[in-house]
């Protein structure tokens, strides 16, 4: 038969050779049982001597310090608010295991043995954790003295609570340093209130505004007077035109005389006073026109001389008000300056008496307290190490490396004689044959 029409094996075959056969693992495990054996016996062996004969017992004393809330609390202010304190419970073992809490702890302690006790060395012997309630901190301290385990772990939890209760709460110092710019507070509020009643005693708003409103009453009278005479001008002006038109020597009419008669009148009573003339119709006759245009021209020369001066004085109104204005400009801005700095000294004052008060409620009732919950005991048993579980961990990890042992050499013997079996196939010379 043809090698290229040889028909492809069943796909039953080739899956089930895939299939792993465990049947000859166990086998070959039961065939080698000795190796894992032996590898777990020596493994657990010397795991043991190490634990019991070479390796330092070490003991770990544990502390703990806890933040409480406080029994009874004070509320100030109408609003009923209570002053709180947040403490980030999170940052405690931080806090705990800082250096300035360490170096404090070193200087109480003695070292474990002969060897100085430095604060590198003092931190890889402690550890702080947070407990299943994070107001708990845990304080860890190992040595190989389990009595200097336990004086340390109380140390440090003493320690740890002066300093949390230091940095959280309020101190001595901090009340006097209020009280201090309580009394600083107190002496602006006094000097700015001061400076305003001084201002009070000496302030001239209301007499400046009286003559601020007296001057723009006069202003407002003057300009009439000078819109008045504008128009008695128009009227005059036009009257000398219509007698301007007429012969010079030519006598003129009366109602002519008497319109300017009462336009002399109104020029007259424009500056501010009051003429009433008596004429009989006899004396309004016999005028002629060129009489009665240089009357009107002395009545325009009058206007002239009266507008004129009524311009220089509301130019000097208009000077005295805007004096005036700016007087009193200044004295409002001066006067609200003043206010809002007592406002300012008050609002200022407040608020630090308040907090002062705070602080002294919370130097006698502090708003969190730090207790040690629970002092170290001298550890009995010591922490590392545990010769029954090295041994037995020991134990296994030996077994696992027999095992392993065991299907490598098998896995290194099936490539050998694959490696040689494919050399007989492909008609590889033999020493007898060569």
């Amino acid at each position: 038969m043809d090698a290229s029409r040889r028909e492809p094996p069943p796909v039953w075959s080739s899956a089930y050779e895939d299939e792993i056969d465990l049947r000859k693992y166990v086998l070959l495990l039961l065939r080698f049982w000795y190796w894992p054996v032996g590898f777990a016996a020596l493994a657990a062996v010397v795991a043991a001597v190490v634990s019991l004969f070479v390796l330092t017992p070490t003991y770990e004393a544990v502390a703990m310090a806890a933040v409480a809330p406080p029994v009874y609390v004070v509320r100030l202010g109408p609003d009923n608010e209570v002053p709180e304190v947040d403490v980030a419970r999170k940052a405690l073992p931080q806090l705990a295991t800082s250096d300035e809490v360490l170096q404090k702890v070193l200087a109480q302690v003695s070292p474990p043995g002969d060897d100085p006790l430095t604060l590198d060395r003092l931190k890889k012997r402690v550890s702080a954790e947070s407990g299943s309630d994070p107001s708990i901190v845990e304080l860890r301290v190992s040595g190989p003295d389990p009595e200097w385990a336990a004086q340390v772990a109380n140390v440090w939890a003493q320690v740890f609570v002066e300093h949390a209760t230091r940095v959280y709460g309020e101190s001595a110092d901090q009340v006097a340093a209020l009280e201090r710019q309580m009394a600083q507070v107190e002496q602006e509020r006094q000097e700015a209130e001061q400076a305003l009643v001084e201002f009070q005693a000496r302030n001239e708003l209301g007499v400046l505004r009286a003559q601020l409103d007296s001057l723009r009453q006069a202003y407002a009278q003057r300009l009439g007077e000078l819109r008045q005479l504008n128009f008695i001008a128009k009227d005059v002006q036009g009257l000398r035109d219509q007698v301007a038109a007429q012969p010079p020597n030519e006598t003129v009419q009366v109602n002519d005389e008497l319109t300017a008669l009462f336009l002399q009148i109104q020029v007259f009573n424009a500056g501010g006073t009051s003429v009433q003339l008596q004429v009989s119709p006899e004396e309004l006759r016999g005028r002629t026109a060129r009489e009665l245009a240089m009357l009107l021209d002395q009545m325009l020369g009058t206007i002239d001389e009266k507008s004129a001066a009524l311009k220089a004085e509301l130019e000097d109104l208009d000077a005295q008000i805007l004096e005036l204005q700016g007087r009193i400009a200044a004295a409002d801005i001066e006067r609200a300056r003043l206010q809002q700095e007592v406002d300012v000294a008050r609002q200022k004052f407040s608020v630090v008496n308040r907090r002062l008060e705070e602080a002294r409620l919370a130097v006698q009732a502090p708003a969190v307290t730090f207790k040690v919950a629970s002092q170290a005991a001298p550890p009995e048993e010591p922490a590392s190490p545990k010769p029954l579980l090295n041994t037995l961990l020991a134990g296994v990890l030996g077994g696992l490396l027999g095992i392993f042992g065991v299907f490598a050499a098998e896995f290194l013997r099936s490539v050998e004689q694959v490696a040689e079996g494919e050399g007989e196939d492909v008609g590889v010379p033999q020493p007898a044959e060569a």
